[in-house]
């Protein structure tokens, strides 16, 4: 069971990696500190909140037509803080 296990991990991982691309980004130190700083608060680290934060973003863009937009700026936000977290 647990070699079963590894297999579908493994599998997992390299299903998500090939679905995935890396991209660097230069931000401003102020930047980075702040979003540290809101990271902390939702109980995330810097590398998993910047990533959430961008695909909400991605996913409720205008460009995105294979999803529709949901309520107020207000709910995505209540929304965005539970899909950090």
């Amino acid at each position: 069971m647990y070699v079963l296990d590894i297999l579908d991990k493994l599998y997992l991982t390299a299903r998500v990696m090939a679905t995935t691309k890396r991209k660097h980004i230069d931000l401003d130190e102020e930047t980075i500190r702040i979003l540290e700083h809101e990271a902390v608060d939702m109980g995330s680290n810097f590398k998993n909140y910047v990533e959430n934060l961008l695909v909400m973003i991605s996913r409720h863009s205008d460009y995105n037509s294979s999803l529709d937009p949901f309520g107020t700026p207000q709910k995505q936000i209540e929304l965005l803080k539970k899909v950090v977290k």
